[in-house]
């Protein structure tokens, strides 16, 4: 989706849309906080995906119909403000920017399994971390890691690079992690497991020196030839055309 706004924003992370759907095969109002994964393209624009997990929305998945529609109701979208210390005594408005709805949207979905790609890696390293598999259908990456203590894995962080050397966008934590490609090059994509704060704290900061990363050739290449000696592990894998 793509948010326009007539006023410029601030600066803002971590939007939510704030939602009530109605999907015509079930008769209950379902409420939720999406997460909004993207960027900012410009002052009033920002654009990028939302998951609606359908099986938080139905009670079994099998009974999923191939078609299906969908009432969308938009109340609210809320940003955290960048640079604010969080105060959990202070009003929203002293942190959070806030966009007052509702926007409504009448969807007809059809399930499309086609173009699904799902590849089984079972590839690990001998301290039991790896990744299991990984499914790529049109929109997204889904990335299934593997740890002999699955408890333990919230040490690590997973982390993809496109077939150009970039960093790709990720939802989710833990063991099972999505990536949106939007207009990426997955014609292969490289995986890493990281050790989280040596992540967090150091690598990736000298990869978001600008709000989009590094963009030279040069410095995507050194900085891919840093995560390969810091990894604590790595494969690669391509996709047939």
């Amino acid at each position: 989706m793509e948010i326009n706004t007539k006023e410029k924003l601030p600066e803002t992370e971590n939007l939510q849309l704030f939602t009530e759907e109605q999907y015509s095969f079930s008769s209950n109002v379902k409420y939720d906080a999406l997460e909004f994964e993207g960027h900012k393209v410009d002052d009033h624009t920002y654009v990028g995906l939302v998951r609606l997990n359908l099986n938080e929305k139905i009670d079994d998945i099998n009974d999923l119909p191939n078609s299906f529609g969908l009432d969308l109701k938009v109340e609210k979208i809320k940003g955290l403000l960048s640079d604010v210390v969080f105060d959990e005594n202070a009003s929203e408005g002293n942190e959070y920017v806030v966009l007052n709805g509702p926007w409504n949207f009448n969807l007809n979905v059809d399930v499309n399994l086609d173009d699904t790609v799902e590849i089984n890696l079972k590839d690990r390293a001998k301290d039991g971390l790896g990744f299991s598999s990984i499914i790529k259908d049109r929109f997204e990456l889904t990335v299934y890691s593997l740890a002999d203590d699955p408890l333990d894995f919230g040490e690590y962080i997973p982390v993809v690079l496109n077939a150009d050397g970039r960093v790709m966008s990720v939802g989710g934590s833990g063991l099972v992690n999505t990536y949106a490609i939007g207009n990426e090059d997955t014609s292969y994509v490289e995986l890493f497991l990281f050790d989280g704060c040596e992540w967090l704290d150091d690598i990736k900061t000298n990869y978001w020196i600008t709000s989009e990363g590094l963009t030279d050739k040069n410095e995507l290449a050194a900085f891919r030839k840093t995560m390969l000696n810091r990894c604590k592990y790595y494969t690669k894998v391509e996709f047939e055309k």
